[in-house]
């Protein structure tokens, strides 16, 4: 029987053959538990209308940047907007997604993250049809607001005596567009992507701004101890923000 001789032709390279597939294989495992290994981080259930979300993703993906760099990791509950500032407040979820400071007054239990994500600057919209109101018209407009955004209540009390309400963005559009009312709310942001989504046309009625609100990302009383970690890392994770609001 012919003797095992390490020194022969060809030995080396299966050996070195051997070593390549146990690295390999070593890598491949490690991998593998990487991905596998769940995410231990304390879960925080923060509300955020799915329809309503779609017109701050920017500001959702900054959020969710910066919780990586904190202990806790971010699960977005998709609720009706008025639920769920209520809920946030109730504690059934741990906070509510982007707000304006002043909701703090009327719920007792939250309470802002001291950063500003954003400036919202709520001008008329009408359809293109029709002309922007003179000035000193402006209290007898009939002006959409959609249920659950807060801002709508500090807007001047000759504007808002005669806002009615809509369910959701569809329909908000909808009775513009039929002239059921004389037009809506919103803010630049939001038209670009109403228009985008709906292909309506309207016309900004840049005499009319409505009101001007800066919004937080909102958090129940019983999470104020994170709040300085959190304001850390988003100022880390400030340059995710659009140019415009990285000023705030």
């Amino acid at each position: 029987m012919q003797k095992f001789n390490p020194s022969a032709p060809g030995y080396a390279s299966v050996e070195n053959a051997m070593k390549a597939l146990s690295v390999l294989w070593l890598w491949t495992c490690a991998m593998t538990s990487a991905y596998a290994a769940p995410d231990a981080r304390e879960v925080l259930r923060i509300g955020a209308n799915d329809e309503i979300a779609q017109l701050y993703a920017p500001y959702q993906k900054f959020v969710e940047a910066a919780f990586q760099d904190t202990p806790w990791r971010i699960e977005w509950v998709n609720l009706p907007l008025a639920r769920s500032i209520r809920a946030a407040n109730e504690g059934s979820i741990d906070g509510d997604f982007i707000r304006i400071k002043d909701v703090t007054e009327i719920y007792s239990n939250l309470v802002a993250v001291p950063w500003p994500l954003n400036r919202q600057r709520f001008y008329l919209f009408i359809p293109t049809t029709l002309d922007c109101p003179d000035t000193s018209n402006i209290d007898k407009l009939v002006v959409g607001k959609l249920l659950g955004i807060s801002a709508y209540d500090h807007f001047p009390e000759n504007i808002k005596r005669n806002m009615v309400f809509s369910p959701n963005l569809e329909s908000y559009v909808n009775m513009a567009m039929a002239h059921r009312i004389d037009g809506i709310a919103i803010t630049d942001d939001h038209y670009k992507k109403i228009s985008k989504k709906f292909d309506v046309d309207l016309k900004k009625c840049s005499d009319h701004m409505l009101y001007e609100a800066v919004t937080y990302m909102m958090l129940n009383i019983k999470h104020r101890d994170k709040i300085p970690r959190i304001v850390e890392a988003f100022s880390k994770h400030a340059g995710l923000l659009p140019t415009e609001d990285q000023a705030y």
